[in-house]
């Protein structure tokens, strides 16, 4: 049997873009070997392409809370589907008292897209045995109207099928309604 080859060697195949899925399963498999790669792997996230992109969100999943600290550092400065990524996967893999006040902030900002999913986010992370603060409860009721309003406001309509899903789980909407 052939040695395995470098780690360095097939991430490098995933960010340009040569690798077949065969190189997107190795990475999956090694994910505990991609950890001084972190910087590479986020450049791998940015990716325009989905099918390279996912194979970095699916690896900093599996690498966990370790990665918290790049994602982070990466968040002030990304923007558009970038900026989702590393907040589903700060919401995701990140202690929530370091990822609450990037949501709660996501939530107030102007920008729709960065709201709505900021309040998907939060959404997701309330579970019944959940001991939040006031503050972090007053703004999962406004992130809860917001997903809400997605279903009548015809702007936000484009909003209401990512923000079904995360009131369904809230318990707000029964799951067999569309």
């Amino acid at each position: 049997m052939l040695p395995e080859r470098p780690i360095s060697d097939v991430l490098d195949d995933v960010i340009h873009g040569d690798a077949s899925a065969t190189a997107y399963r190795e990475v999956l498999r090694r994910a505990s070997e991609c950890q001084p790669y972190l910087p590479v792997l986020l450049r791998i996230l940015e990716h325009p392409n989905h099918a390279i992109s996912d194979c970095a969100f699916r690896t900093f999943e599996k690498i966990g809370n370790t990665a918290t600290h790049i994602l982070i550092d990466a968040f002030p400065a990304s923007n558009g589907r970038f900026r989702s990524d590393l907040l589903s996967l700060l919401s995701t893999v990140g202690d929530f008292d370091c990822v609450f006040p990037l949501l709660a902030h996501e939530l107030l900002c102007e920008n729709d897209e960065r709201r709505f999913w900021a309040a998907n986010c939060l959404g997701r992370l309330h579970t019944p045995d959940s001991n939040w603060t006031e503050t972090q409860v007053a703004c999962l009721k406004y992130a809860t109207e917001l997903l809400l309003s997605t279903r009548s406001v015809p702007q936000f309509r484009k909003y209401w099928l990512q923000g079904r899903m995360t009131l369904k789980h809230l318990g707000v909407i029964p799951h067999d309604t569309t």
